[in-house]
């Protein structure tokens, strides 16, 4: 006749006869009644980074910027590029998956928001390298308006010029000088006979 009478504590569980001892449930579960034969998982969007947990509250909802869309997870991951979650372990529901940034913004892994580019800078599709600086020559334009707004790059015009990259303008042509170019690094020299005494000339 069997005299065991010992049940598992919450936190633990076995599911073999014949044993002295129970089990503790591994990291992303949890259990809060004794005398039971396995754990139960913590939930999509939380997760456990501990052992022998007793109660479901114990499974904590994800940081910002990462997700859980798997259950039983013992660490959140973190959001792509160009994707983000502002919820800072709030809500459960908002960590399931990663939100995609709106159009003209960009973030980097693990995001809790998105940001546009600075000036000087263009929108790229590379998330690893979302804003670059536009080139010699050239300045960085906004396109479209609001949410809906990103940044380009536009020659500089004729009469204008910009010798570094990154900036958010062009530079006219000083007096004495032009450019009948776009997208020139700077300007040039009236020719003899010739001269200016106005900015931005391109003839």
């Amino acid at each position: 006749k069997c005299a065991c009478s010992i049940l598992c504590p919450p936190g633990t569980y076995q599911d073999e006869d014949d044993q002295t001892t129970c089990k503790s449930c591994t990291a992303g579960l949890y259990q809060d009644i004794s005398g039971r034969g396995d754990c139960k998982p913590c939930g999509q969007g939380k997760y456990s980074d501990h052992t022998a947990r007793t109660a479901e509250s114990d499974c904590k909802v994800c940081q910002g910027g990462k997700y859980a869309n798997e259950p039983k997870t013992t660490s959140c991951t973190k959001c792509l590029a160009g994707t983000f979650i502002t919820d800072d372990g709030v809500e459960y529901v908002n960590h399931l998956a990663c939100l995609p940034c709106p159009p003209g913004l960009v973030s980097r892994d693990g995001a809790l928001f998105c940001f546009g580019c600075s000036p000087g800078k263009h929108n790229t599709s590379n998330t690893t390298e979302p804003c670059r600086d536009c080139p010699h020559g050239y300045m960085s334009e906004a396109v479209g308006t609001g949410r809906d707004a990103w940044l380009t790059c536009v020659e500089c015009n004729k009469g204008h010029y910009q010798e570094q990259s990154g900036q958010p303008f062009c530079l006219p042509c000083i007096p004495g000088r032009h450019q009948p170019e776009k997208g020139a690094l700077n300007c040039e020299d009236c020719g003899k006979d010739f001269f200016t005494n106005v900015t931005a000339q391109s003839t």
